[in-house]
């Protein structure tokens, strides 16, 4: 039986972005350590959240689902990170990205999302990997890089 908040988690995961995203040119190379990714001939740094920081990854990607009018609630994330959208300006964006929970209408589940804070763009990607993995970190910047950046 289907209700109506698992069909709106399903239609929320299922969402590429709110806006159709531009594919980024080229692979990208995510430092072994997590710390940053390579896309072409620039450096992204990430800045991995903790207690206060994480609150506030939380809080944007909050900010993010209202701003897209999408009723889903960002409840907690164990994981997130932010990252500039240009290395070569001196006022970029921001994108934030976090392994949370979000939950409609009652029905909670674990998810990859991210935020870029410039254009408003809103991602959203099934979690699948086992909490706190590497490879579910990693997963994360990919998310955030595809669909986020460069939108």
């Amino acid at each position: 039986m289907k209700t109506p908040a698992l069909c709106a988690l399903a239609v929320l995961l299922a969402l590429a972005t709110t806006n159709a995203a531009q594919a980024l040119e080229g692979p990208i190379r995510i430092a072994r350590d997590l710390q940053s990714v390579r896309i072409g001939e620039y450096d992204y740094p990430l800045d991995w959240a903790d207690g206060a920081t994480l609150d506030e990854v939380n809080r944007k990607l909050q900010s993010g689902l209202k701003f897209n009018k999408l009723t889903t609630k960002v409840t907690d994330c164990d994981a997130g990170f932010s990252m500039p959208t240009s290395t070569t300006t001196h006022y970029p964006g921001t994108i934030y990205g976090g392994v949370c929970t979000l939950t409609t209408e009652g029905v909670a589940q674990r998810a990859l999302v991210c935020h870029d804070s410039m254009v408003g763009d809103v991602a959203v990607e099934g979690a699948r990997d086992a909490v706190g993995t590497m490879l579910e970190r990693r997963r994360l910047i990919e998310l955030a890089v595809r669909r986020c950046l460069g939108t």
